[in-house]
């Protein structure tokens, strides 16, 4: 600390961009009524920044005043919040509004002899908290530490964060300076702190200036939030994922695999110096992005909650119908989550019990349905076989049916022709038994008459000899057609008797029973014709 002293309250920083403004001040009383004015006038957190006389000696820059930062959010209405707030307490030129730089010296100066006076006159048992108050120092403080036992009912133990007689009960500390803790106890102690005398400097060297700022913010936040107890769990929320953005980035979902180690160990090592351990800052993290996804009135009700069920509700494993009930006030309490949340996973199993047996049931439906499909397809095929040899049939009955008709045919132009000839025989022989009346050559007329007779019969010879002719024809078609169908039905029956063995029992009945009925009727037509 500079010895040379500056009262004066001042801003620093500019109201027309988004970049963090601070406040320096030695005047606590000030710097409280410039905190509480932020939180009430801007609950959404346009501007954020919060002041505690939990103070270290390196939140003092070199002139000796305590530097408040304060941020605000990245568009307009950060900026005219911060600008808002520069009217309320401060002159155009940054100076303090309500005091003088000289009325302010002499607050300050009697504040201090006030704080020694009380020192003079406090008990020996009170001079630890007489020192404390009068150099500005780090109060005793305690941080409710909730727990969830066995049964999931709520407990809530408190574990003084800066008491040695209480050290060895806090985890102990490894080599590396963060504290070692098991699966279980990160389950059932969400909230886990180091022993002052375990706690590690952390080295703020290689840091940006904006790094180290917003590094004391949320220290600043975390002091604020650990003296509230149970309803500072947001606020040491918040504050832990501004150090965590601030020395890992800005990582979705908690994930550093981007960052590589460096700043997962950097942010391990910050978080072992304020006292907790690296589990109990990602439960912090976990509260803090679920504020971040809720309404101002669901973040009202998260705040209100009981830490149990605020680590709860906060795990990315919470199913998200019970967050949202929790979110709305519909469950207030662990227990109650608790006895959800075992309900909800009983009715998991069963809705995939129930999956399960859904998808066996379609497999079984799909094996049946294929199955029944296939031997719909085989019964189609024989179906179209069958109609088919039946139109063959119909054709073969078609043919005999023209070939008798073109016999019958035949049989009439004969028929027709043999009287044809009979008649001419007759007028032949009456013309021999007419008397001659004239010398006539007989032979001659003999020779006229047979010529006569020939040139009557040769064009009806011809028409019999054409008729007799395709008679032939269509009976030797008509009988190879026959030997044909024979030679067929010996193969139809060597390709039907296995394959209807191999068929199961109702099937090969059935089609047993139909070959059978039709060769019952191709045996009636061929008895017919003989």
């Amino acid at each position: 600390m500079s010895k040379t002293l500056t009262y004066a309250s001042e801003f620093a920083g500019s109201v027309k961009d988004k970049c963090t403004c601070r406040v320096h001040s030695l005047d606590f009383d000030f710097l409280s009524q410039v905190s509480a004015w932020i939180k009430d006038t801007y609950p959404d957190r346009e501007i954020f920044g919060s002041f505690s006389k939990d103070i270290r000696a390196s939140d003092y820059g070199s002139d000796g005043r305590y530097c408040l930062t304060i941020t605000c959010t990245q568009n307009l209405k950060g900026v005219a919040a911060k600008r808002e707030l520069f009217g309320q307490f401060f002159n155009p030129d940054g100076s303090r509004k309500d005091m003088t730089p000289q009325q302010e010296m002499e607050k300050i100066l009697a504040d201090i002899k006030k704080a020694k006076e009380i020192l003079s006159c406090a008990p020996a048992q009170n001079a630890d908290a007489a020192v404390t108050t009068a150099e500005n120092a780090v109060p005793t403080a305690t941080a409710a530490t909730p727990t969830i036992s066995e049964s999931g009912a709520d407990v809530s133990a408190s574990t003084p964060a800066t008491s040695l007689q209480n050290c060895e009960s806090a985890p102990a500390a490894s080599a590396g300076g963060s504290s070692v803790s098991t699966a279980g106890a990160m389950q059932d102690k969400p909230l886990t702190t180091v022993p002052d005398e375990m706690r590690p400097t952390f080295d703020y060297s290689g840091l940006t200036d904006q790094t180290v700022e917003d590094l004391h913010f949320a220290e600043d936040e975390y002091r604020h939030g650990k003296q509230m107890a149970e309803r500072g769990l947001v606020h040491m929320g918040n504050a832990i994922a501004a150090a965590h953005d601030a020395l890992c980035g800005v990582v979705q979902l908690l994930d550093n695999s981007k960052h590589g180690n460096r700043g997962d160990d950097s942010f391990r090592a910050w978080c072992c110096s304020i006292g907790i351990t690296k589990s109990t800052a990602y439960n912090l993290l976990q509260v803090s992005a679920l504020m971040d996804g809720s309404s101002p009135r669901q973040q009202a009700i998260l705040e209100a909650l009981p830490p149990t069920l605020l680590y709860a509700v906060a795990k990315p494993s919470a199913p998200q119908e019970l967050v949202e009930k929790v979110k709305n006030g519909e469950v207030t309490t662990n227990k109650a989550y608790q006895d959800l949340l075992k309900e909800n996973q009983q009715l998991r199993t069963e809705r995939d019990k129930a999956r399960a047996d859904q998808l066996s049931t379609a497999k079984d439906c799909n094996r049946l349905g294929l199955k029944a499909s296939q031997e719909k397809d085989r019964a189609d095929k024989a179906e179209a076989r069958e109609e088919e040899a039946w139109k063959m049939q119909s054709k073969a009955e078609t043919r005999a049916q023209e070939a008798e008709k073109q016999l019958e045919g035949s049989r009439q132009m004969a028929e027709a022709a043999k009287l044809r000839g009979d008649k001419l025989k007759a007028e032949n022989d009456a013309l021999k038994k007419q008397p001659i009346t004239a010398v006539v050559d007989k032979e001659e007329v003999e020779r006229q008459a047979r010529e006569m007779a020939a040139e009557m019969t040769a064009d009806l010879r011809a028409q019999l000899e054409q008729a007799s002719s395709g008679s032939e024809q269509d009976a030797h078609s008509s009988y190879d057609n026959v030997l044909l169908a024979d030679r067929s039905f010996q193969n139809i029956g060597k390709m039907v008797v296995p394959s209807l063995r191999r068929l199961p029992p109702e099937q090969r009945e059935q089609l047993t029973n139909m070959l059978v009925h039709t060769l019952g009727q191709i045996q009636g037509e061929v008895s017919r014709c003989l």
